[in-house]
């Protein structure tokens, strides 16, 4: 009953709040790579296995999905290379959002909330978007490097903090049994 009303507590945050909106930005930014990849695919006609591009059934069906006329299947070195720069930028998602997810929820159940919250809940989502524009869209850096270092600091300032909470927590109840 305690850990009921802990957590419904945390959920009544401004922080939560904050960290909700930011998962749910950065979830709808992750299925959008997704299909921005499916699309690329199709419209360089770059696939991973032959099996993958669309036969004449499913043409017409890709076509209207992914609104662009598919391409035949090819591979010149440029359209690989516009594939590969997407599936890292879903990489490089996957890498820093996964982990943000999991510090972010243990980051409010340690009891930081608020403003820091907030702070670290949108710096990170922002950087992340600043990333995805840096990579694909203006292509320069340094402004991709700068936006996954704020997005490791973030991740890192909040393990940290965590970290501290709960040492300690730890080492209050270790001088309380002496």
């Amino acid at each position: 009953r305690r850990v009921h009303g802990e957590v419904s507590t945390v959920i009544e945050q401004e922080g939560f709040r904050a960290f909700a909106l930011c998962c749910v930005a950065l979830v709808i930014k992750m299925l959008c790579m997704a299909i921005l990849t499916a699309r690329t695919r199709m419209g360089t006609g770059v696939f991973l296995a032959p099996e993958d591009a669309p036969n004449y059934f499913l043409k017409p069906l890709f076509a209207f999905f992914l609104l662009q006329k598919s391409a035949s299947p090819r591979s010149s070195q440029a359209d690989v290379t516009e594939v590969e720069r997407i599936q890292a930028i879903h990489r490089n998602d996957i890498e820093n959002i996964v982990p943000f997810f999991m510090l972010g929820l243990l980051y409010l159940l340690s009891g930081f909330g608020g403003r820091r919250a907030m702070y670290h809940f949108y710096v990170f989502t922002a950087a992340r978007f600043l990333h995805f524009l840096s990579y694909y869209g203006i292509r320069a850096q340094p402004y991709r490097a700068l936006a996954w270092i704020v997005n490791v600091l973030c991740n890192v300032s909040m393990a940290v903090q965590i970290v501290g909470a709960h040492w300690q927590q730890q080492d209050v109840s270790v001088q309380k049994d002496l």
